[in-house]
């Protein structure tokens, strides 16, 4: 059995200008007017309403073409001549493991940019608040809690060997060394 047929209604006509002024993107329109996005796109096509991603150069396809700098282009464009790419496309790039090598290390780099804010030590933290039920906002305002909170604590010094052996090598190898102390004798004058 089919789902029934929700038709639109003047009211989901004005929702559905009203986020397109705001220019949300179709999935979340669809999501929250509960409809697919097949439907609100073509809702939206019937009452000639348009979204302005391509205009704003913070969204979309504006922003990624407003990243192509003429270096960056040239950068790809030398590349794509190095290896000829017009020959044989992507089969060209999964054969050359160089190719593999600079994505690894660009995809590296970037990840280390991302992680810059948080010590190894806590990422496991991050992520596990991550995936549970928090944000990324609000896991990311915890770890940083959390790692000004250890920073105020003092840490424990590490626990150093105190057996004779582990002494006798630290002496041996100069990084101690055994003081001897002076005879103790008596005073003559009578004080002891």
């Amino acid at each position: 059995m089919t789902k029934p047929r929700h038709k639109w209604k003047p009211c989901d006509d004005d929702a559905l200008r009203a986020m397109c002024e705001r220019n949300c993107d179709w999935p979340i329109i669809a999501k929250r007017m509960g409809r697919t996005i097949c439907s609100v796109r073509r809702r939206a096509q019937r009452l000639d309403l348009k979204l302005d991603i391509f205009r704003d150069p913070k969204r979309g396809a504006a922003k990624v073409a407003a990243s192509y700098t003429p270096e960056r282009r040239a950068r790809y464009s030398d590349r794509c001549k190095r290896i000829k790419i017009w020959e044989g496309g992507h089969a060209v790039i999964a054969a050359n493991p160089q190719i593999n090598v600079e994505k690894g290390k660009a995809v590296s780099r970037a990840k280390q940019a991302w992680w810059n804010w948080c010590p190894p030590q806590y990422r496991d933290q991050y992520r596990a608040l991550t995936r549970s039920q928090f944000t990324a906002a609000e896991a990311r305002a915890i770890v940083e809690a959390q790692i000004a909170k250890d920073a105020r604590t003092p840490q424990p010094r590490p626990a150093r060997d105190t057996s004779f052996e582990a002494k006798l090598a630290r002496v041996a190898s100069g990084q101690a060394r055994i003081y001897e102390m002076p005879r103790y004798a008596p005073a003559l004058d009578g004080r002891s």
